[in-house]
């Protein structure tokens, strides 16, 4: 019998999020990604417990097929803010989440990136939040991978 098991060691939840431009990275080799420019990394500082990732599977023609959706919340607005997500939307991005336990794990690879996409939005109600809601989406071959930090450069 195949057994799946819960991990009894893994607190839920993501902290981090690091978006990497494909276009940066240099190679992946097991556990560590090398980038082009360590300064080319974007870091997305969220609201607690927003982050969300889900990954429904399927089986396809080239295999197991993967559908990763990462979200979450940026509360407030800034036009540096501003410049930052609508640059990203330029690129494709290998992300990178820290999860509650400390471990990293990476979604997507050199040949199979994330879109990002964002919007912002206001409550009617003044008491209520406005900021960024955002996501990276796209179609990979792989689960999430293990990864090690810090990044390695060229």
């Amino acid at each position: 019998m195949k057994s799946v098991n819960k991990q009894s060691d893994q607190l839920s939840g993501h902290l981090e999020v690091l978006a990497v431009p494909q276009s940066n990275i240099a190679g992946i080799s097991g556990s560590q990604i090398t980038l082009r420019d360590p300064e080319f990394v974007f870091e997305l500082i969220c609201a607690r417990e927003s982050l969300k990732l889900q990954s429904p599977s399927e089986y396809s023609q080239p295999g197991n097929a993967y559908k990763p959706v990462i979200s979450g919340f940026i509360p407030g607005r800034s036009s540096d803010n501003d410049t930052i997500l609508d640059l990203m939307l330029r690129f494709r991005f290998v992300v990178v989440l820290r999860n509650a336990d400390g471990q990293y794990t990476r979604t997507g690879d050199l040949n199979h990136a994330l879109k990002f996409g964002y919007e912002y939005s206001t409550s009617p109600d003044p008491a209520g939040q406005h900021g960024y809601t955002f996501s990276f989406s796209g179609a990979v071959l792989t689960p999430q991978k293990a990864v090690k930090l810090p990044f390695s450069t060229e």
